[in-house]
């Protein structure tokens, strides 16, 4: 070709290349991977008690659902509060058992999360939390082996999320986890900016090191479209006449969701609220749902697949995109709608959480000691105990739930959570004081132990009483411990010596105040208060010898209307007009700190009728021109002043407004001690005491802390 030719063709050629991309065929957009995960979110307690959910929903839910999944290889299915699982597979039959053993080992039966609840972030604690893991995981690993234990978290219903319950998740192993309620405005910037999967750092200590992928679900939450819970009794069937409609508003939804991440695996959950109490009703119309949509996967170019959630995590992964990093920052609090921020839940039913709290300490305490003492045990004994013990430890870990120590259960199923506790209490008392008796006589004749104080009330003249009190704690301690007592006339020895104590009258005793959270003041006369000080090694006992006098004993303290309480270190003074607490000297320097002490009571603010939401136990949301200071009536205070104790107690009443009750009385009760400053971890310059607080409101049946004392 000569140059001159090359360059009469050059405008041909340039326009062949123009067209080139119009004549090569453009590249198929990839298909939509939709993975549809059937799953039903069971409220360990709520609305309901466990045994009425499990009644008229759960058993049903599994028993179906192993049928369902056992009929048809493709479906799929998750399971994660193993309180209920477990429930149902003590009373499965032998062939039930037999069905789910198979569907576990075949993967379509994925246990997530697989604690005994689901459970709250931010009422409970690191060891409440680590306990009702370990319950459920156990029971999986024991029933049908280790390599089914859960790889994903499932916290699809909690009230915002912690980033201490996800780096415990992650330190567990866990490969990945799925939240849904965090706050509404931050959830629609991660979805416009295709950031509601990132890896989360939830750590600030461990940084880089520790991490755990996370999934966000959209503003759709975990709950299916409504039109697909087809175990609704007003539910239309799939059939040739609907299916279309029914695909339309499937893919509608998709569309939406792929917007929001950015691969093409999308995760779509299927379920609700105590969902598949009828599983073949729901399989067989999202069968004939799911047939239709793949047979015109061309025209909505998705695909779609029953899936469990290891399933979608593998399908996304193996995508290979990069994903942001996020810190430590947790989602709390949680907000979805404007101004209702759901943190009234973190102080509701606090004579609940206070209660919850101790029986985790009883737990710890018991665990200890039947751990020191199995050597001095024999099998039977040492069986026996572990039985015992998980009483209270699966009590615990239902309290973990989400609706339990959060206090947004009715109050019907709080009593149920309280009961729980007791019993377990109750149950482990013999673990305590055998394991006690081993080990103050490992070798010879074993003494008989009580928990129960009411000996005291019985205690006969001329007659001791050993009192045994254990350090569960890793670090030495020095301190008073308050024991109930019915008898005035009663001494406390450590060995030959006498032992420092205090007995002193109770104060609230007979009055609204000191009545049991249940609203009954039993049959105990806890007339005194007996404050013993103890110094115990970590992990150590100690004897003490109570003993009664056959002659009345001369009192040690005097009680009067006096206004200030002291030890070696404070001064308290209150105020004679308010009974307040109104002035703290610190005696040291003379330095005199002012106080201003009130009660105040809120109104909340009701928005129901506007948009379905007023303030209560889960939002905090009160009027702010409608906050009140607590106008009451002082009860005239009284003073006691023991030799290592002195103490304020004061009441403040009035007329209950609440049920339109204006002839009961509410009110606070307020005592504060000191103790002789030298009995403190902290030495001689440390302050040993506080400020207690009770509620009471006879209209409501019921009475309470307000702080811990």
């Amino acid at each position: 070709v000569t140059a001159t030719s090359f360059s009469l063709m050059k405008p041909l050629l340039f326009a062949l290349l123009l067209l080139l991309p119009a004549l090569i065929p453009a590249a198929a957009e990839a298909k939509l991977q939709v993975m549809v995960v059937p799953h039903s979110h069971d409220d360990v307690g709520w609305l309901l008690t466990i045994d009425q959910y499990f009644d008229s929903f759960v058993k049903n839910i599994y028993d179906s659902v192993v049928a369902s999944l056992t009929a048809n290889p493709a479906r799929r299915f998750i399971s994660v509060e193993m309180a209920y699982f477990s429930k149902w597979w003590q009373q499965a039959s032998a062939e039930q058992r037999q069905q789910t053993t198979t569907l576990v080992q075949q993967r379509r039966l994925e246990f997530v999360v697989g604690g005994w609840t689901m459970e709250d972030e931010a009422c409970t604690t690191y060891h409440a939390n680590v306990n009702q893991m370990t319950e459920g995981h156990n029971f999986i690993i024991q029933t049908f082996g280790e390599q089914f234990a859960p790889r994903y978290g499932w916290q699809i219903d909690p009230f915002g999320a912690s980033s201490d319950v996800h780096a415990q998740f992650a330190a567990m192993g866990f490969e990945g986890t799925v939240l849904d309620r965090i706050d509404r405005t931050l959830k629609a910037e991660l979805s416009a900016a295709q950031a509601l999967q990132f890896v989360w750092q939830p750590s600030a200590s461990f940084g880089s090191n520790l991490s755990i992928f996370t999934h966000v679900m959209d503003k759709y939450m975990y709950t299916s479209h409504p039109l697909l819970e087809f175990d609704n009794k007003f539910a239309i069937p799939v059939d040739d006449l609907t299916v279309g409609a029914y695909a339309e508003s499937v893919v509608q939804s998709v569309q939406a969701r792929k917007a929001w991440y950015r691969g093409n695996v999308i995760l779509f959950p299927w379920g609700s609220d105590f969902q598949f109490f009828k599983a073949g009703t729901m399989f067989d119309n999202m069968d004939k749902l799911m047939a239709h949509l793949n047979q015109n996967s061309d025209k909505h170019n998705m695909t779609f697949q029953y899936a469990t959630v290891s399933e979608f995590f593998d399908a996304l992964h193996a995508e290979n995109i990069t994903y942001p990093i996020r810190g430590s920052d947790d989602f709390f609090p949680y907000d979805d709608q404007k101004e209702s921020y759901w943190t009234g839940y973190y102080t509701s039913r606090n004579g609940l959480k206070g209660f919850v709290r101790s029986r985790e300490n009883v737990l710890n305490t018991a665990e200890q000691l039947h751990t020191a003492t199995l050597p001095l045990q024999n099998s039977t004994v040492s069986k026996e105990h572990r039985q015992r013990l998980t009483v209270l430890r699966r009590a615990n870990a239902e309290a973990t739930h989400h609706d339990a120590v959060s206090g947004t259960s009715r109050p019907e199923v709080v009593l149920m959570y309280d009961q729980h506790e007791q019993n377990g209490t109750d149950t482990v008392a013999q673990v305590l004081t055998e394991s006690m008796a081993a080990m103050l006589a490992p070798n010879g004749s074993r003494p008989v132990l009580s928990l129960d104080s009411k000996n005291l009330q019985t205690l006969p003249p001329n007659t001791k009483l050993p009192l045994v009190v254990y350090n569960p704690l890793a670090w030495p301690v020095r301190r008073f411990v308050r024991i109930p007592c019915a008898l005035g006339d009663v001494r406390v020895r450590e060995g030959s010596a006498e032992a420092k104590f205090d007995l002193l009258p109770n104060l609230a005793y007979g009055k609204p105040s000191h009545c049991s959270f249940k609203g009954t003041c039993g049959d105990y006369q806890e007339k005194y208060n007996l404050f013993l000080h103890v110094e115990l090694p970590p992990l150590g006992s100690k004897v003490y010898q109570i003993e009664r006098s056959s002659t009345p004993a001369h009192p040690q303290f005097v009680v009067d209307s006096g206004l200030a309480i002291e030890n070696s270190v404070l001064r308290f003074t209150f105020s004679n007009d308010t009974g307040l607490l109104s002035e703290i000297l610190q005696k040291d320097s003379g330095r005199v700190l002012p106080v201003t002490q009130s009660y105040q009571e809120y109104h909340t603010l009701d928005h129901l009728l506007v948009r379905g939401e007023s303030g209560g136990a889960y939002i905090f949301l009160p009027q702010p021109d409608k906050t009140y200071v607590h106008s009451s009536t002082l009860t005239a205070p009284q003073r006691v002043v023991g030799k290592y104790v002195q103490e304020m107690y004061q009441e403040f009443s009035r007329p209950c407004v609440s049920n339109f009750d204006l002839t009961s009385s509410c009110g606070i009760a307020q005592t504060t001690r000191l103790f002789s400053s030298s009995s403190s971890n902290g030495g001689g310059g440390g302050l040993h005491g506080g400020t207690g607080l009770r509620w009471w409101a006879p209209a409501a049946g019921r009475v309470g802390p307000v702080a811990p004392q």
